[in-house]
């Protein structure tokens, strides 16, 4: 892979899951940091927009 999308790697959750990779060595921080940002991240804009919502029921 290009040394330029590296980065990008911690973002993928194909990577972060890989099975072979988490038997060998466990998973690694960066991906827990990682993808409790991207839940809280996405919870808050799920609420945000709710909130938005004008329903009528």
């Amino acid at each position: 892979m290009n040394n330029d999308f590296k980065g990008l790697l911690y973002a993928s959750p194909v990577d972060a899951a890989l099975p072979s990779t988490i038997f060998k060595s466990g998973i690694e921080w960066n991906y827990i940091v990682t993808d409790l940002v991207v839940i809280v991240v996405a919870g808050l804009l799920t609420f945000w927009i709710y909130r938005r919502k004008d329903l009528n029921v």
